[in-house]
């Protein structure tokens, strides 16, 4: 979510998330603290009583891993598809 935005010192915000299971955040995002960027993530419910209230997670901004190529070789294997088939 940080893209090229930065946020200021202090804030930060939280978006919708477009979820694909209950187990994943209604809402997603991040703030900056200290310097370091936060990642926030937030489920709503409610309490006994029936207030609304929102629980959240939060943790240092994880290193976003680039999906793996759908054409590419599995680990450990290399491409073989030009080698001489005898």
């Amino acid at each position: 979510m940080s893209g090229t935005y930065q946020h200021k010192e202090g804030a930060g915000s939280m978006l919708a998330n477009n979820k694909t299971s209950d187990a994943q955040p209604d809402w997603r995002g991040d703030f900056m603290l200290n310097g370091t960027l936060y990642e926030i993530a937030g489920w709503a419910g409610s309490t006994q009583g029936g207030k609304a209230r929102i629980s959240l997670k939060v943790q240092p901004q994880r290193e976003r891993q680039p999906a793996p190529r759908q054409d590419a070789a599995p680990p450990g294997r290399q491409d073989d598809s030009d080698a001489i088939p005898f």
